[in-house]
């Protein structure tokens, strides 16, 4: 298979997936990853890269779609992504995956 039937049946599999499919472990594991971007999100809210990060959000306008945490006001999802992943990933406590690629896929994810 190639890249985009494994894109496929991903996609496939999370368009059908219902919240009563995932175990009471695969839920929690979520909440989990989910508060611990959270935070790492709140931990870099005031720094100064997310800060910089943010004003160029603000500037560069657009159609409002989807929120930044922390900020008021709607922005374009993609910019909104740049934002909230630079501060998910801000002071780098984020979540690490397991080798060999050592990436931090909350950051990217959430």
């Amino acid at each position: 298979m190639n890249a985009v039937q494994y894109s496929k049946i991903l996609a496939e599999y999370v368009t059908k997936l219902e919240y009563g499919d995932l175990s009471k472990e695969v839920v929690e594991k979520a909440k989990m990853h989910l508060l611990d971007t959270m935070g790492n999100m709140l931990g870099a809210h005031s720094m100064s890269w997310s800060k910089m990060v943010v004003d160029i959000v603000r500037k560069t306008g657009g159609v409002p779609q989807s929120t930044v945490m922390g900020v008021e006001g709607m922005y374009p999802v993609i910019m909104a992504a740049l934002a909230n992943g630079t501060m998910a990933h801000g002071i780098d406590a984020d979540d690490s995956g397991a080798r060999p690629s050592w990436a931090h896929p909350g950051s990217c994810i959430i």
